[in-house]
């Protein structure tokens, strides 16, 4: 899970730099449910 966690959390940061979903970073939580 911590593994998973990681690549969300990097998954997150590209998804925003290219959508520019500043929430996504703000919380991982809700970047695993856009990402899901």
């Amino acid at each position: 899970m911590e593994h998973d966690l990681d690549i969300v959390k990097r998954f997150a940061t590209r998804v925003v730099v290219s959508s520019g979903w500043v929430v996504a970073v703000a919380s991982p939580q809700e970047a695993d449910k856009y990402v899901l």
